[in-house]
């Protein structure tokens, strides 16, 4: 009877065995890991789906996390965040790449325009010697030629006005209306306001400075006075008077445009109602006559 107890326990201990071996043990489900849109998988997730090892995610987290509290740290300090400049190395040198020819090839930096120097004041005995731009003017009288050097360097707007009436013909057959001895010989009056010449008159320039003397034999334009016997300004037109004496105290008012530098013996032998036959300039004209010596009679 025992026997059989045995044998049955025995078989009974089988069966339960051969069950409990053949159930599928269940195990909890699990969802795969999707990251969010615009989300990039981070180490742990890398490592959770294997493609790192354990001991590299563990790395990559640890400086993920220390790069951010420095990034912290340095907000709350004050430190701008600023991304490394371009182009450049440490110390100013180039960065790798850049060759110093690159940098050579950069356009230069512009240059400020230079500016034309002011003329500085020049004594009237110095004015043939240091003007470099000099146009000469031939006037013509019944007792020779006389010549002006007309001097744009230092009295641009007189100057070329001047030159400019001189090429019109303006004082073609021009009579000297005013001699004083020791101080002006003037000319370039126009009265007869139905004369072709008269709206040369009605012109004026405007003043300029005076960077030079009024000596004997230097040029200047003339100014028209106010009735009350006032300077007006900018009120030169044609007329102008060579100096016969030391002037000087016109120097505030008058800008000296030339001098006389040839027949200075014709032009103290001017007198009122004298004529000069034409007047050129020597370079524009074909056949210049000078006779500073008053013709054989």
């Amino acid at each position: 009877m025992k026997g059989y107890l045995w044998l049955l326990a025995i078989v009974l201990g089988v069966l339960v065995v051969g069950l409990l071996t053949s159930c599928p043990k269940r195990l909890p489900h699990k969802q795969p890991y999707k990251p969010a849109a615009g989300e990039r998988p981070g180490a742990a997730t890398q490592a959770e789906k294997g493609k790192l090892t354990p001991e590299e995610a563990a790395r990559r987290v640890a400086e993920a996390e220390g790069s951010s509290e420095q990034a912290k740290a340095g907000a709350e300090a004050g430190e701008p965040q600023q991304p490394p400049a371009e182009g450049a190395g440490e110390g100013g040198e180039a960065a790798p790449g850049e060759s110093e020819t690159d940098a050579a090839e950069q356009p230069p930096s512009p240059q400020p325009e230079l500016t034309p120097e002011a003329p500085t004041f020049v004594p009237a005995s110095e004015l043939e010697t240091r003007m470099n731009d000099v146009v000469n003017v031939g006037f013509e009288t019944k007792y020779g030629t006389f010549m002006i050097a007309v001097y744009p360097e230092i009295a641009p707007i007189s100057a070329n006005h001047f030159l400019e009436l001189v090429r019109a013909g303006f004082y073609d057959g021009m009579v000297i209306h005013r001699v004083e001895p020791g101080f002006v010989v003037q000319m370039g009056r126009v009265t007869d306001q139905d004369s072709p010449k008269f709206h040369f008159t009605q012109e004026p320039i405007k003043d300029e400075p005076n960077y030079s003397e009024n000596m004997p034999m230097t040029v200047a334009f003339a100014k028209q006075y106010s009735p009350e016997g006032v300077k007006m300004e900018n009120s030169a037109t044609t007329q102008f008077f060579i100096n016969l004496g030391d002037n000087r105290t016109l120097d505030p008012d008058f800008t000296v445009m030339g001098k006389v530098i040839h027949g200075s013996n014709v032009v103290t032998s001017l007198s009122v109602g004298d004529k000069i036959g034409r007047a050129y300039i020597l370079e524009e004209s074909a056949n210049p006559d000078i006779k500073s010596e008053p013709p054989s009679s």
